[in-house]
């Protein structure tokens, strides 16, 4: 497998979406990787933000299998706990999640929690699924707070879809098509960017302005 630059794909390996860089087959197939899914089956880790050691493992031993940290499914590649009854699961994609965002155009810095504290200012909710994700928070100002969950699907609903699921264009609810447009622009490319920071790739999309995308979330 080769590195390069991609379009919006859907990770061959976890099952998630991704984009930009990624591992490609060079034998003209379309199976494509995230960074961090290309680990040997086999491979054992060890994650400061956890107590554990990790293997990574082709699927999860049992189904279903939620992630212990966006808590969203686990269907395919996964990081799981080796340690006497310790039931962490991972995405690799989440196992990778950067402690600490730097947005390098404005200073922003967004810190990795384990927990969410407030609402998080994209679904206005604490929980999902009854569990308090964790969070990416707004150093600067820590109630605004994120659900990685949140970001990721932000990222897809304004990504341009027809790359990704051949998805119809986003409804403008009766607004003036124009602005619309020029407004899940703004959403798309700064949650993607912010999102492309988490994964540690996508480096020339990373020097968004969050200003954008916080005032974008809110209008």
């Amino acid at each position: 497998m080769k590195r390069t630059d991609l379009a919006p794909f859907k990770c061959d390996g976890c099952q998630q979406f991704g984009y930009n860089i990624g591992y490609s087959c060079s034998e003209k197939c379309d199976f494509q990787l995230h960074p961090p899914c290309t680990e040997k089956f086999g491979t054992y880790i060890r994650l400061r933000q956890f107590k554990c050691n990790f293997i990574h493992l082709r699927e999860p031993p049992e189904k279903p299998t939620i992630c212990a940290i966006c808590d969203d499914a686990i269907n395919a590649y996964v990081y799981s706990c080796v340690d006497e009854g310790c039931t962490n699961r991972l995405h690799p994609s989440c196992a990778a999640l950067p402690h600490v965002l730097k947005v390098r155009e404005d200073g922003v810095l967004l810190d990795l929690k384990k927990t969410i504290n407030k609402r998080c200012y994209i679904c206005r909710e604490r929980e999902l699924g009854g569990h308090r994700t964790w969070s990416y928070v707004v150093r600067s100002k820590p109630s605004i707070q994120f659900h990685i969950t949140c970001m990721r699907e932000m990222m897809v609903r304004y990504w341009d879809r027809d790359h990704l699921l051949g998805a119809p264009a986003l409804d403008d609810g009766g607004k003036s098509p124009a602005r619309t447009l020029d407004k899940a622009k703004s959403q798309r490319f700064s949650v993607v960017s912010i999102f492309g920071a988490m994964l540690g790739i996508g480096e020339s999309e990373a020097d968004l302005n969050m200003r954008i995308f916080l005032d974008s979330l809110a209008s």
